[in-house]
C-alpha cells in the first residue's frame, strides 16, 4: 500500500514544518524564561554561548534550538521588559484573598415608581461615605459595536466607550470598570 509523504499531508492539514514547530515552542519557552532576571537557565545559556562560538564541534553541527532562540533575544533592538519579583508577589496577600460582598437583591423592585427613591436611601444608609459610579454595556446585535458607559453623579461626570463589534458585552463592563 502506498501512503502520501507526511511532507504532503503537513501542506494539506496546514501544519507548519516540524523544525519550525520546535523552534516557535523554543521562542515561547525562552521569553517566559527571560522576564524573570534570576532564572538558573540565563547563566547557563550565556556559558553555552561561549562553548558553541569556540568549539570545532558545532562547525557543520545545527545549533539547537533554544541557543538559536537565545541568540536571536541577543540580537533584539530593544530591550524585554524582565521583572525584579514574579507579578504576583508584588500584590499584598489580603487582596489576592479578598472576597468582596456581593448584594444580587436589595429587596427593591424594578417596576415600583418609588424604586429609585429607595435606592437612593439604601446607598445613603449603608455606603454613605463612598463614591457611588455606574457602570454599563450594551449591544443590540450581533454585528453592532458595543457600547459602554460610566457615570459618576457625585461629580457629574459621563464616559462613553465605543467598543468594536467582536467585543462581547463582558467585555464592555470590563472596559467601563477598567478605569477605576
Amino acid at each position: 500500500m502506498k501512503s502520501s509523504p507526511i511532507n504532503a499531508l503537513q501542506v494539506e492539514c496546514g501544519d507548519a514544518p516540524l523544525f519550525l514547530r520546535r523552534q516557535y515552542l523554543s521562542d515561547r519557552f525562552l521569553f517566559k524564561v527571560i522576564q524573570s532576571p534570576y532564572h538558573p537557565l540565563i547563566s547557563k545559556l550565556h556559558i553555552l554561548s561561549d562553548f558553541i562560538s569556540s568549539n570545532k564541534y558545532w562547525y557543520h553541527k545545527d545549533y539547537p534550538c533554544l541557543f538559536n532562540s537565545f541568540v536571536s533575544y541577543l540580537r533584539l533592538p530593544c530591550p524585554v521588559f524582565q521583572y525584579q519579583k514574579f507579578p504576583l508577589f508584588d500584590i499584598s496577600f489580603k487582596a489576592l484573598i479578598f472576597q468582596p460582598q456581593v448584594l444580587l437583591d436589595l429587596g427593591i423592585e424594578k417596576k415600583c415608581h418609588s424604586a429609585n427613591s429607595q435606592l437612593n436611601r439604601y446607598i445613603a444608609k449603608h455606603w454613605s461615605d463612598w463614591l457611588i459610579i455606574y457602570t454599563d454595556a450594551s449591544k443590540l446585535s450581533d454585528q453592532g459595536c458595543v457600547g459602554s458607559a460610566v457615570w459618576i453623579p457625585k461629580y457629574n461626570v459621563i464616559l462613553n466607550f465605543k467598543c468594536p463589534p467582536q467585543a462581547s458585552v463582558f467585555s464592555g463592563e470590563s472596559i467601563a470598570i477598567l478605569p477605576f
